[in-house]
């Protein structure tokens, strides 16, 4: 948060493993469908009863995936890319990301644990257990705008990390730079925030030195491993601001200590694997 603070390697990887080849899923519990893959229907009629059956949701069925985990290891991010075609040469590629963060904002940052099952599809990314208090609700809402979208060319799990850091898939986004960008940011927002209260404990200042790193993230527009983390640590630092602004002084000293257990606590766990 200060200028003159120590500066934190926004390339520093929590994962950087060689991709693996995605037939090793079945190895390691995962499984990723589409309609195009055999067992799809099956699972979908399980997981998410009345889906394939419902009127509305016939044209959406072209634009779903489901993602599941029957392996030991927790999932703690992904990205499934989505390609549309378009009258350009290039193909129009959509993501749906999900990362598990210390504090979650929503069901899509909640870890991938041993039994999840998650239907994907741009939009929309619902475990089975909120599927069944009302999801059928969310997937008509999302049906009712997919019959005007040509059918994905292609549908892919481009990205998959475990606890243990490894990975699976073709990697061809930059999910693996915004992962390591909001790791490095869910503890560096702490780190910096006790460098600062060696100079100030004015509330105001230190509200000053978080609206920086806002600004600074909302500044950040490339698409590269400092722009995401710089963006990460905006994110933060909204979340940092908001304690401060709405809880007081002491309760953001809480937050930052727990953001720096979290982070050592996962570095330690990246170590033993």
């Amino acid at each position: 948060m200060n200028a003159t603070a120590p500066q934190t390697n926004a390339h520093s990887a929590y994962v950087s493993a060689a991709p693996e080849n995605p037939n090793t899923m079945g190895s390691l519990g995962l499984t990723f469908l589409t309609v195009e893959n055999a067992g799809f229907y099956a699972l979908l009629d399980k997981a998410f009863p009345g889906v394939s059956s419902n009127p509305k949701c016939t044209g959406l069925l072209a634009h779903l995936a489901i993602l599941a985990n029957h392996g030991p290891l927790t999932g703690v991010g992904y990205c499934a890319t989505w390609e549309y075609p378009q009258s350009s040469p290039n193909t129009k590629q959509v993501h749906v990301t999900a990362i598990h963060q210390r504090h979650p904002n929503d069901q899509r940052s909640q870890p991938l644990r041993h039994g999840s099952i998650r239907l994907l599809a741009p939009g929309l990314n619902i475990e089975e257990s909120e599927y069944a208090v009302d999801g059928i609700t969310e997937v008509e809402r999302l049906a009712s705008t997919a019959t005007s979208t040509s059918p994905p060319t292609r549908v892919f799990l481009d990205t998959l990390i475990l606890e243990n850091g490894f990975v699976v898939g073709p990697l061809s986004s930059n999910f693996i730079h915004v992962y390591n960008g909001v790791r490095n940011a869910e503890h560096d927002a702490g780190f910096s925030l006790f460098w600062n209260l060696r100079h100030t404990q004015d509330p105001q200042q230190l509200q000053a030195k978080l609206q920086q790193h806002i600004d600074r993230g909302i500044a950040s527009t490339q698409e590269n491993p400092k722009s995401f983390y710089r963006r990460a640590m905006g994110v933060e630092a909204a979340a940092m601001l908001a304690i401060i602004q709405q809880k007081g002084l002491a309760a953001l000293v809480s937050d930052a200590k727990s953001r720096v257990r979290y982070g050592r606590e996962r570095t330690k766990q990246h170590l033993r694997a």
